[in-house]
């Protein structure tokens, strides 16, 4: 249900607090929705929806959420470039050794407001 709530935002300005409004309206449908959402802005920090909705902003310039992050990272931590493949294969590897991880994997990408020199 995450997916498919983030999925209708795909065509707009993706924002943490636009995508907060999303899970809230899904949390009132389902008092058991349990989702982290990570995102990555060109130029800018990572930043992480945190299940309370709380917005955390990482130094690091690559993270992993979820019980198989530490799987995931370590997979990362060896990587030279990251790119699509890389993340996907990072998933595959928490998928492989964290019984709490299923695929499937879906990288979103949304659209991002492009500055004008107007």
């Amino acid at each position: 249900s995450v997916i498919n709530a983030l999925e209708s935002l795909k065509s707009t300005k993706c924002t943490p607090y636009n995508v907060i409004g999303a899970l809230k309206e899904l949390r009132d449908k389902d008092s058991e929705l349990d989702a982290e959402i990570l995102f990555a802005y060109p130029g800018k920090p990572l930043s992480m929806v945190q299940i309370d909705f709380s917005v955390v902003e990482f130094k690091s310039p690559f993270m992993a959420i979820g019980s198989g992050a530490p799987y995931a990272l370590g997979y990362l931590e060896a990587c030279k470039e990251i790119g699509k493949a890389e993340l996907v294969a990072a998933v595959e590897t928490a998928v492989k050794y964290d019984i709490h991880v299923a695929k499937p994997v879906k990288i979103l990408r949304c659209a991002i407001e492009r500055e004008s020199n107007a």
